[in-house]
């Protein structure tokens, strides 16, 4: 998303191969080529959903844990 910045960072656990592909190439790809978007959006929408859960679970439980000392 514009202003296409890197926003997380990866730390692999164990031996991994990794594929890097440019932004801007992987972009005009995506734009030119239907059937390549079709089969990669559902997999970045899969993953985008579990992170914003990951994320409501982390915020649930930070604001729980500030309702338990509260006097009333």
């Amino acid at each position: 998303m514009p202003p296409y910045r890197a926003t997380s960072t990866v730390v692999a656990l164990e031996t991994s191969e990794v594929l890097l592909i440019e932004a801007g190439a992987l972009r005009d790809l995506l734009r030119d080529d239907e059937a390549l978007a079709l089969t990669l959006y559902p997999r970045l929408l899969e993953s985008v959903s579990r992170r914003l859960t990951a994320t409501r679970t982390q915020l649930l439980d930070l604001y729980a844990r500030d309702r338990e000392y509260e006097p009333w």
